[in-house]
């Protein structure tokens, strides 16, 4: 707390330290993990999703379009705003290393390309929408949508785009996620494969997270 007080940041090193502001970029790359880190599953549950949603549609079309009205600015808001400030996140090689850092290349490409910051806008109301769904289907889902503010809170608190300070708000997910048998099983395997996937380049020093 004395060094977040006194240096303004959660570090006190550098000038382009982790400095204590939002990072629109923070959202959109935690979109991205959110997505991707559970593809299969989405995958699964899209098609009822989809039908579940057209059904409310033709019921409520009010309702529906203030929705997709929302779910287009958000869109139209990142395809236009979306931005890459932090300067350890704007660089994909350093001169005397090796080693490449697997999140900047998602976040510099989509700061320089137009059609895919619109992916990225889809991707955060995607991922909003997968949440929320979540919440509402589980369990302890009260417990879930708890974490979801703190978790926005944590993200909206570092300039510098890491994984690693989404460990947090991840634990917590988990902690109180039940998911299906095949949701489980299909999880298991989809993280297992990413993970023997990258462990090569993690052993030969050629990438990080």
């Amino acid at each position: 707390a004395a060094i977040i007080l006194f240096a303004g940041r959660f570090t006190p090193g550098t000038v382009n330290s982790n400095d204590l502001r939002p990072n629109p970029a923070a959202f959109t790359f935690a979109a991205l993990l959110l997505v991707g880190l559970g593809f299969p599953v989405w995958l699964a549950h899209l098609r009822p999703a989809l039908t579940c949603f057209a059904t409310a549609a033709r019921r409520r079309p009010a309702y529906a379009a203030v929705w997709l009205t929302t779910a287009a600015v958000i869109v139209a808001t990142i395809a236009l705003a979306c931005t890459n400030p932090h300067g350890w996140n704007r660089d994909l090689w350093w001169d005397g290393v090796r080693f490449t850092l697997l999140r900047n290349w998602p976040l510099i490409y989509i700061d320089h390309l137009p059609a895919l910051r619109v992916v990225a806008g889809c991707t955060v109301v995607f991922a909003a929408l997968a949440v929320a769904h979540l919440c509402r289907a589980q369990r302890h889902g009260r417990a879930l949508a708890l974490t979801l503010p703190f978790g926005v809170a944590l993200l909206g608190s570092n300039y510098l785009v890491d994984p690693r300070y989404y460990l947090a708000p991840a634990a917590f997910l988990l902690l109180f996620l039940a998911p299906a048998r095949r949701d489980f099983f299909l999880l298991a395997a989809w993280w297992a494969f990413i993970a023997l996937a990258h462990d090569p380049f993690i052993l030969a020093g050629y990438s990080l997270w």
